[in-house]
């Protein structure tokens, strides 16, 4: 709606909007900071109409020019709202085919306004009119060569002390730099002029002592310097060195404004080929980078660098090595990681650090003892961060981290075959798994998101970007078990967490002292499935798993854990009975808990028992003197399993 509409709709509220805007730059031209509550509601409600495309007989009438010529005393106004309300206001009583006539009669009045040089509100004002008029150039404004070649001029030769020594306004100077920079982007003109004038205001902020370093606005010119200088190296020929030198040249100064808005002015470049040359410099930038507030800009950018590189398989560790002491940085990360700068640094670390193990376990010349050792310090760190008890920002810097380098240590540990390699794999498995159960939805889409990538090493030809937490548990279980069939540490882990009791006896316990607690029903009858769910999984993978090792000629791998653990896993049933007695006896269960650890400690002892059967040559008396003594003890406490009578014949026949 236009200004136009909207009075005609609203005739009386025409006449109250221009007195009162008549009255508050009456009050604004004394001086003055209060204004009538109305004004600021009246301001926004004129800025947010549309502009008028042709000019009418209404905008010659004396309503219009009373309230143009109020709103352009409100340009002055001390309350920098009110300024740039004003201009957004002004804007809209104009018209789009004269606002071409607007933008030059403004820039000229600002240049012929010598007076006004010190009058820092009343440049402001004027600019942010400018600043509009910019914004609302048609975009083929620049076919009028000569309207650009007067701008131009206007700007960078009349105006050019507004980005001098002699403006000593910080917002004003700020401001005069970002419409060079819409006007060089707008109308296609080369950088070189606006590159020029950067280097030039950046010369001078060096020269500032150090109490103007933290004057007003000076956080803004400073992005705005380095913005400039940045895009500006951005649009040379030669693009990619240039863009190195102008970040190592901000880089050198001692302001901190200057590095944080020089990165995430780099950060939003994709171009593959200037990333590729910035990138060791924020590396190297690491190494020496003590600001936390500078450490939180790095960090992602380097990250989101390296992604993008990683697309393109631009990334190589040996090039990278040849620019920067990669040893320098690692035992930085690890401080960092160790929270030296704070747990949020200490998290964001966790990424960078996945990133160069990535680039490492990829390389030719690495040492493969350090490696693994820094692999291993790497995985303890991101256990830490993906603990329950971390913030959620934490958590999700562990999930990014594993999804960086995950598939690059499952393709290591396949080829290696090494067991150190595969106990860092499960454990990095199994903080997944703890991940993909996580509260936070997106700490679990990002993990199971990186799972996806695993579809190719398992036996599906079926291809997602993302799957349910449950399935990627199954995917990341049938991916090991595929790949690191001989390996022992696998072979336990696997059996650790498909015949762990611990957990079960201490749900069981803590039923025990809570009971009689409550009076109300607390928990849902879901809940208990998990539990079970997850049993599930890990036992019918540790089958698979067992098969395979048959299936691979290693029984020896098999007979040896078997000789080792099985007795000893035998021995846990007794934990699991007298659990299941407690369920039966000593507690009221509320729900379907009661059904769930049966069902559970049902699993495991058939799981134990069809895995006692492999060790064939072993003492038998050892072997199924406890399975019968146990069958005793689960008839008192009426644990009824469907092949258990089938394996105690069996047994009482191996005895005979």
């Amino acid at each position: 709606m236009t200004a136009a509409q909207l009075f005609a709709l609203y005739p009386n509220l025409q006449t109250y909007i221009v007195q009162q805007v008549l009255h508050t730059s009456h009050v604004c031209g004394s001086g003055a900071l209060s204004m009538h509550p109305g004004t600021f509601p009246l301001l926004a409600l004129l800025s947010r109409l549309a502009m008028e495309t042709t000019v009418t007989s209404k905008h010659n009438s004396e309503a219009y020019v009373m309230l143009s010529k109020g709103l352009e005393q409100l340009l002055i106004s001390p309350v920098f709202r009110v300024r740039e309300l004003a201009a957004k206001s002004l804007l809209t009583l104009m018209s789009g085919t004269d606002s071409m006539h607007q933008l030059v009669k403004c820039l000229q009045k600002i240049s012929e306004g010598c007076s006004q040089r010190f009058c820092h509100n009343g440049l402001h004002g004027q600019l942010l009119l400018v600043k509009c008029l910019v914004e609302k150039l048609a975009r083929n404004i620049q076919d009028e060569h000569s309207f650009v070649s007067l701008v131009s001029d206007l700007l960078f030769t009349r105006l050019l002390w507004l980005g001098c020594r002699e403006n000593v306004s910080n917002v004003v100077k700020a401001l005069y730099l970002e419409i060079c920079w819409l006007w060089t982007m707008r109308t296609n003109q080369p950088w070189n002029r606006l590159s020029v004038l950067g280097i030039d205001v950046l010369y001078n902020l060096e020269q500032c002592s150090n109490s103007d370093k933290h004057s007003i606005g000076r956080c803004k010119l400073d992005q705005m310097v380095a913005s400039i200088l940045v895009n500006s190296s951005l649009h040379q020929a030669s693009r990619a060195n240039m863009a190195t030198s102008c970040l190592g040249q901000l880089l050198c100064t001692d302001n901190a404004d200057l590095h944080t808005a020089a990165v995430q002015a780099f950060s939003e470049c994709k171009e593959p080929d200037v990333l590729k040359e910035v990138l060791p410099v924020l590396l190297k930038h690491l190494t020496s980078e003590d600001r936390h507030y500078c450490l939180e800009e790095v960090m992602p950018s380097v990250l989101s660098m390296y992604e993008l590189l990683a697309l393109h398989d631009l990334v190589k560790c040996d090039a990278l090595c040849e620019q920067l002491k990669y040893d320098t940085l690692r035992e930085r990360l690890k401080h960092f990681a160790a929270g030296a700068r704070g747990l949020s640094i200490g998290a964001q670390s966790l990424c960078v650090l996945a990133m160069m193990i990535h680039q490492e376990l990829d390389s030719t010349t690495h040492d493969i003892l350090s490696l693994h050792q820094h692999l291993s310090v790497w995985i303890s760190y991101t256990e830490a961060f993906s603990s329950a008890s971390r913030p959620d920002p934490h958590r999700l810097h562990s999930a990014r981290a594993i999804a960086i380098v995950g598939t690059t240590i499952m393709q290591y540990a396949a080829v290696r075959q090494s067991e150190d390699v595969v106990n860092c794999l499960v454990r990095l498995v199994d903080c997944a798994v703890m991940l993909l159960q996580d509260v936070s939805k997106d700490v679990r889409s990002t993990v199971a998101s990186w799972v996806c990538q695993l579809l190719p090493f398992t036996d599906t030809e079926i291809k997602y970007t993302s799957v349910q937490s449950q399935l990627a548990v199954k995917v990341l279980l049938s991916c090991i078990t595929l790949h690191c069939a001989w390996s022992r540490q696998l072979l336990e882990y696997v059996t650790s967490k498909a015949l762990e009791t611990t957990t079960l006896k201490a749900f069981v316990t803590s039923l025990r002292h809570r009971s009689g607690a409550s009076m109300f029903e607390p928990d849902e009858v879901n809940y208990y499935a998990e539990p079970v769910e997850q049993v599930k999984h890990y036992l019918h993978y540790l089958k698979v798993l067992v098969r395979r090792i048959v299936e691979n000629n290693t029984a020896d791998l098999l007979q040896e854990w078997a000789d080792g653990s099985i007795l000893d896993w035998l021995q846990q049933v007794e934990t699991l009975v007298d659990a299941s007695a407690q369920c039966n006896v000593g507690v009221h269960l509320p729900g379907n808990t009661k059904s769930c650890c049966l069902q559970i400690i049902r699993l495991q002892t058939e799981c134990l028992f069809s895995l006692a059967l492999f060790q064939e040559e072993a003492d038998a008396s050892r072997v199924w003197k406890l399975p019968v003594d146990l069958w005793m003890r689960m008839e008192k406490v009426k644990i009824k399993i469907d092949e258990f009578d089938y394996i105690v014949n069996k047994t009482n026949v191996c005895l005979l």
